[in-house]
Formats: C-alpha cells, sequence, structure tokens
C-alpha cells in the first residue's frame, strides 16, 4: 500500500525489442522527449498508478501533445532468432585416393587434399619455380587422380671454337732464293654460350646467347727467300748457285709418268723435273754427281727447293735415292712466247 491506493499486480511477459521511428528532426530533441516519457512511466508504475492514470497525468499529456505523430506511429518489434547448436551445417571432407610421381618416384596416398598444391604440400614436397604440375596446381582432384611433378632445371654451358688460323707469305731477304720456311700460326678461341633446359634430368632444349672472342688467331707466316748466291770460285764462278734435295725418276716408273716431258722432250738422263718459280724451265744447270742437264719436267712433288733427276732405267734411279745436291744455273731458260 502507497499513499492509500492497492499496488498493481505484477505480470511476467516475453522480452521484446521496441524499435521506434527516428524523426527527422533533431536527434537531441527527439531523445529529451524519449527520456521524459519513460521516467512518467516508471514513476506511475512505482507510485501505483495504472495505464489509464498515466494516460491522464500532466507530465503524459505534455508530451503527447510535443510530440502527437510520432507517438502513434506503428512499432516494430524485433524478435531475436538463433539458430539451436543441432542443427549448424557440417561440412565432410572424405579422403580420395591418388598416385604421385615425382623426384623418380610413385607413391599411392589417401589424402582429404583437394587440389594438387595441397596434396603435395602435405606430403613435403616443395616446388621450384619453373616447376611444373599435372594436372595444374589449383585444379580440383578426384578420386583415383595421377599428380606428376616435373622438375625444371636451367644450366648455362659454354663450348670453346677454334679460329682459323690465316695465312701470310712474305719475301725474306735473308734466306737463300727458293728457300721457304713457314712460321707456324696459333689459333684463335671462340666462346659460344648456351642455355640448356632439363626436365627430370634430361635435355629438352638448347637456346644459343651468343659468342665472344677469348683469344685472336695468330696468322702463319711464309717467308719466301729472295738471296741470290753466287759462287765465287771454281768452273762455275760467277754462275747463281743452289742447294737442292734431289731425287730421281726414269720413263713409266710410276703412275702418271711416261716418257714425255713438259716441254716436250723425251724423258731420261739429262731431263730433270724442276719448281718453275724458283728455277725456270728451260734453264740450262750443272749438277754436283749428275752432270749436265735441262730444266725440263715438272712434277706435283716437286715444289721449292726440289729437284728430280732423270733416269735411263728404274733400277738407277733406285739406286740414287735421296740427296742434297748443288746446283748451278749456267744459263737461265726464258718462257716461250705464246703465238698470237
Amino acid at each position: 500500500m502507497r499513499g492509500g491506493m492497492p499496488s498493481p499486480a505484477y505480470a511476467r511477459a516475453d522480452a521484446t525489442v521496441v524499435v521506434l521511428p527516428t524523426p527527422a528532426g533533431g536527434s537531441s530533441r527527439w531523445l529529451a522527449l524519449l527520456i521524459l516519457t519513460v521516467t512518467v512511466a516508471v514513476s506511475g508504475a512505482a507510485t501505483g498508478y495504472s495505464a489509464s492514470h498515466l494516460r491522464r497525468a500532466p507530465a503524459v499529456q505534455a508530451v503527447r501533445r510535443a510530440v502527437p505523430q510520432v507517438l502513434h506511429r506503428p512499432l516494430t518489434v524485433v524478435r531475436p532468432t538463433v539458430p539451436p547448436a543441432d542443427r549448424l551445417p557440417v561440412l565432410v571432407q572424405r579422403p580420395i585416393p591418388l598416385t604421385v610421381a615425382v623426384d623418380g618416384q610413385v607413391r599411392q596416398i589417401t589424402t582429404t587434399a583437394r587440389t594438387s598444391r595441397q596434396a603435395l604440400a602435405r606430403m613435403g614436397v616443395t616446388l621450384g619455380p619453373a616447376d611444373r604440375v599435372f594436372p595444374s596446381a589449383s585444379t580440383s582432384l578426384w578420386s583415383g587422380a595421377r599428380v606428376r611433378v616435373v622438375r625444371i632445371e636451367r644450366t648455362f654451358t659454354m663450348t670453346l671454337v677454334a679460329l682459323p688460323v690465316p695465312s701470310v707469305s712474305k719475301k725474306d731477304p735473308t734466306l737463300p732464293r727458293g728457300m721457304v720456311r713457314v712460321d707456324p700460326g696459333r689459333h684463335g678461341v671462340k666462346v659460344q654460350r648456351f642455355l640448356n633446359t632439363l626436365a627430370d634430368r634430361k635435355l629438352v632444349s638448347t637456346t644459343y646467347l651468343g659468342q665472344e672472342v677469348s683469344r685472336q688467331s695468330t696468322p702463319s707466316v711464309t717467308r719466301v727467300g729472295t738471296k741470290v748466291l753466287i759462287a765465287s770460285r771454281g768452273q762455275f764462278a760467277g754462275h747463281e748457285v743452289m742447294t737442292l734435295v734431289a731425287t730421281a725418276y726414269s720413263p713409266y716408273c710410276c703412275k702418271g709418268v711416261d716418257s714425255a716431258t713438259a716441254i716436250g722432250l723425251r724423258a731420261g738422263y739429262g731431263v730433270v723435273a724442276v719448281d718453275p718459280r724458283v728455277i725456270p724451265l728451260r734453264s740450262r744447270l750443272y749438277i754436283e754427281g749428275y752432270g749436265y742437264a735441262i730444266a725440263g719436267d715438272t712434277g706435283g712433288a716437286i715444289k721449292g727447293l726440289r729437284i728430280d733427276l732423270g733416269m735411263d732405267t728404274l733400277r738407277a734411279a733406285k739406286q740414287f735415292g735421296r740427296r742434297t745436291v748443288r746446283v748451278y744455273i749456267i744459263e737461265k731458260g726464258k718462257p716461250k712466247k705464246k703465238r698470237s
């Protein structure tokens, strides 16, 4: 009992959330009116006033007159809806069998992985930046799928290529005429670079990257003597003398040799073969240990300081063998004039 009035009975009700519409005006004024309304309602409940008394209370009347339209708008009641724990969705992944081929080994596994990348990661397989996976790393797997890893390696190689040796010929006045000396050169070196691609340690492609010369070639120098030696004494004093390597031949002694010579003479004793660049054809000669002769023939093997002495028989040619002789040029032959 308060103030001589019976206290109202209290009733239980389900909790609700009341959402009031927000007015278009200022938020601070609306909040003040809302607090005032709740305060009056609570005060009335505490003092035992009924709902009809509260509606006739002066404070409530003042609030209703201040915001008549807001209080009469329909209210929205929102009740929380939480699904029960036993109705939450459960995702079940069944393991699937796979065949994995990697690093030369084939393994049979059962896994719940759904992509090649996941399956390999669970096996502890590390993929290189250039490695390839079949099916692709992001492709969804299926039961019985075969996953293959191809290891891609790239290596650089170099190849050394020898450069040709150029040849240079020059005259040497310090050497006797007809003498030839060759100073060997040296090969240059060229470096070629390649990029090799290997798949599972097998070469699949080679790409040429370029080349560079690491060492230049040194030319070979052929020196041809131009010094003329003159006999200073003896029967042929004042004539040019040369030291040559002599061999002997006879008509039909070997393949390609017959009885005719380059200038039309009959082959035999007294007709010798020479290198025309050293001793001109038709030159008259005196050869120590052989006698007088005429340069009347040539030969494929007679080059430089070489001379081939004609013999009448094969036996005599073999007996002569090979030796060094002094050759005196009594008279140099003149080249035959061409007929006009």
